[in-house]
């Protein structure tokens, strides 16, 4: 029987449960379809003018609590949200959570949504139990289980912004975490999005997170959080701001992370090196990574492992990265620098650097930690005299000169050989509580071949970048502070640059250093005017920048 054969009644019934793309069709196919759908038309162009573009601010609803209450009146409300704004609403309900009176209210109107819930039942027999104990509970203000719930309902969003902290990030990235109703609902739902036999999956259609409004800056936020939807094969674009990704040996309970994801800007972000290998480890499809560094931990001090970091970028994108932006603000002084090469990228043609990953130096700190730096280490950067660096020195002309403290063949065999000695760790292994465990080597040792990798006796490699980059590239951008060390740093970059341009970086069109004068706080570098000119010395007989930028 066809639908033109179905009662009236039953047909109105029909058409007002089904998704808000399929009511639009209907209403358009002839104008008999029109006549079934036309009553309900006016409540159609109201919720999607509501709810399509749906955020607190512009709403009338204050939490998520409220959100769901709305949406268990008329639970086809969830199917017209698409570009979805939860920002702000982290601590939801914590003094109504803690009224009896509010929980048993709540409790009572969103129960038929509650146990109505497909992905609900889907969990263990017990999960009303747990659910109705965890609820009760309640001792911190996170609506922990508001978010994972109100996603198991929008099947049609496409954007999404998070609460800056809308759950224990612990029940995330801790493997034990599994009997959490939390986790288990969030892996039943990437499990279910991710299957391509299933259709209408919540978060099925989801392509991009994006940067919440309302962050606290002093502590940022954590990545972790984002990992479920990180998870997500239908995730394209990731964008978040003020945040820090350092989960415990790189642990967590969604172990394959953006495997589809194509762009990620981070801002103002903070990486631990153990945790870019797990989140960079299946992003074999991203194209364009900018991520502007800034630590943050502002209490105690802690180094970036900056060379760990970018070899686990290189190692899981190596073969289409794009466009890679990698640049930064304040970094501590016992930040581990970049030795790694870039030459593995198939496909990178955009690249901007900052030099404050290529050198610790005073340029990337406050003025006071600067000041303390310049004092603990005045035999390397004197403060009387910030030219003199011994082990970084290099001449006008780019040369190498004797005074630059590299050592000898025979000092770089010697001195490799004591540094692996000292931890007598297997090639290709790491020590774990229970002995060595053989893991995957990073990339970022291929350097040109015609190059001797070079070292200085602290240990560090010299990079340079006729020897470091891919023939792919087409723009070249660096940032550099106005400070001594950072000046040595770009005079040995380009070591040999002109000579062998044209042979090993065939592509390479645009090339620019913007020399920036202040501190991360605001305030200017002392002696910034002095590196400045010396950069401009250093690049006024040489064809080899399009744009020189003071800033």
């Amino acid at each position: 029987m066809g639908l033109s054969q179905l009662p009236p009644e039953l047909l109105a019934m029909i058409a007002s449960y089904i998704m808000p793309d399929d009511f639009e069709s209907l209403s358009l196919t002839c104008k008999q379809a029109y006549d079934w759908a036309k009553p309900l038309i006016p409540r159609h162009n109201e919720y999607r003018r509501r709810y399509r573009n749906f955020s607190f601010d512009f709403s009338g609803l204050t939490t998520i609590s409220d959100l769901l209450a709305v949406i268990a009146d008329d639970p086809i409300i969830a199917t017209y949200m698409v570009h979805v704004e939860l920002d702000g609403r982290d601590y939801c309900e914590e003094t109504d959570m803690r009224d009896a009176n509010y929980v048993e209210r709540m409790t009572k109107r969103l129960s038929p949504l509650v146990l109505g819930s497909p992905h609900l039942s889907m969990l263990r027999d017990d999960f009303d139990e747990q659910l109705s104990s965890g609820w009760k509970k309640l001792e911190i203000p996170f609506a922990e289980f508001g978010v994972p719930f109100l996603a198991t309902l929008l099947v049609n969003v496409e954007t999404l912004i998070l609460p800056e902290e809308w759950c224990d990030h612990c029940i995330i990235t801790n493997r034990d975490s599994s009997g959490h109703i939390v986790t288990s609902l969030l892996r039943l739902l990437v499990t279910r999005a991710n299957d391509k036999a299933l259709k209408d999956q919540p978060l099925q259609k989801l392509r991009a997170i994006l940067p919440a409004r309302n962050v606290d800056l002093r502590v940022g936020t954590v990545m972790e959080q984002l990992f479920p939807f990180l998870a997500l094969d239908s995730l394209k674009e990731l964008h978040h701001t003020f945040g820090k990704c350092a989960f415990a040996r790189g642990r967590t309970a969604f172990p394959t992370l953006g495997r589809n994801l194509e762009i990620m800007k981070l801002n103002h972000y903070d990486i631990c090196g153990h945790s870019a290998k797990v989140l960079f480890k299946d992003m074999h499809k991203l194209r364009v990574l900018e991520m502007e560094y800034s630590t943050r931990d502002e209490v105690m001090g802690k180094g970036f492992q900056a060379d760990l970091c970018m070899r686990s970028v290189i190692t899981g994108t190596f073969a289409s990265l794009e466009k890679l932006v990698f640049t930064g603000r304040e970094l501590w002084p016992d930040t581990d620098v970049v030795e790694c090469s870039f030459r593995e990228f198939k496909r990178l043609k955009y690249l901007e650097l900052s030099t404050v990953f290529f050198v610790n130096g005073a340029g990337s700190m406050s003025p006071e930690d600067a000041e303390s730096f310049l004092e603990k280490d005045t035999s390397e950067e004197s403060s009387e005299d910030e030219e003199n660096i011994a082990d970084e020195h290099v001449t006008e002309d780019g040369g190498d000169s004797e005074d630059q403290e590299e050592t000898s063949d025979e000092e770089d065999d010697k001195y490799m050989n004591a540094h692996n000695a000292k931890g007598a760790i297997p090639e290709g292994t790491i020590r774990t509580p229970r002995g060595f465990r053989r893991v995957k080597p990073l990339l970022g040792d291929k350097f040109h071949p015609d190059d001797k990798r070079k070292m200085y006796k602290s240990g560090k490699r010299v990079w340079r970048l006729v020897s470091a980059l891919p023939e792919s590239l087409e723009t070249l951008i660096i940032h550099t502070p106005a400070a001594p060390r950072n000046s040595a740093c770009i005079e040995r970059m380009f070591w040999r640059f002109e000579q062998l341009r044209a042979q090993r970086l065939p592509n390479i069109k645009q090339i620019e250093v913007h020399v920036h004068k202040k501190h991360p706080s605001g305030e200017r570098i002392r002696g910034y005017l002095r590196q400045t000119r010396r950069l401009e010395n250093f690049f006024d007989d040489k064809k080899i920048l399009t744009k020189f930028e003071k800033l």
